[in-house]
């Protein structure tokens, strides 16, 4: 299933699949989940515990830096990980979960631009929530080849969720 993955973490993305995270979150807390796996670069100075998020999504957070330590762990032990694996933990960034679970919710853009992380560009929005719609993408390939057709299907309802608007307009000058 890991080589399925290329626009994210595979190993962690994979981790995730099987502890039943994407099963038992709804969909718009999964987007937001798959934002913390895409997005490697975080506020400068601002550790992740640091960051203003809602219940739901800290709680989901901590279940993605859990999968992290273990993946982190195990690529350690096998000599494969050349940072600490708090550092490993903490390359999982959470600042885009919030915006891009109201994003997935249905919200308008400059609504969501509201939440943006401070000094977040419009066009670095765009690109990570186009980085998500490509995660979605390919997890619903993958769960397609495990033969897991219900978590197929309900990442294919994220993708629908996501892939709207000015977002994925062909182009701006029409």
């Amino acid at each position: 299933m890991a080589c399925e993955i290329t626009s994210a973490d595979a190993l962690v993305t994979t981790e995730l699949v099987f502890d039943g995270l994407f099963k038992e979150l709804p969909p718009d807390l999964c987007v937001a989940v798959v934002a913390s796996l895409t997005e490697r670069v975080g506020s400068a100075g601002k550790e992740p515990k640091d960051i203003k998020m809602s219940v739901e999504c800290k709680e989901a957070y901590e279940k993605v830096r859990v999968a992290a330590q273990i993946v982190g762990k195990q690529m350690q032990e096998c000599q494969c990980l050349d940072i600490s694996i708090n550092d490993f933990m903490n390359s999982f960034r959470p600042e885009m979960m919030e915006l891009t679970r109201e994003w997935a919710k249905g919200t308008k853009f400059e609504t969501c631009m509201k939440i943006a992380p401070r000094g977040m560009y419009e066009g670095s929005v765009v690109r990570s929530i186009r980085r998500i719609n490509e995660v979605l993408w390919q997890l619903k390939g993958a769960m397609s080849i495990v033969g897991d057709a219900e978590l197929a299907d309900k990442f294919e309802e994220m993708q629908g969720m996501v892939k709207r608007d000015i977002v994925f307009a062909d182009s701006l000058f029409l």
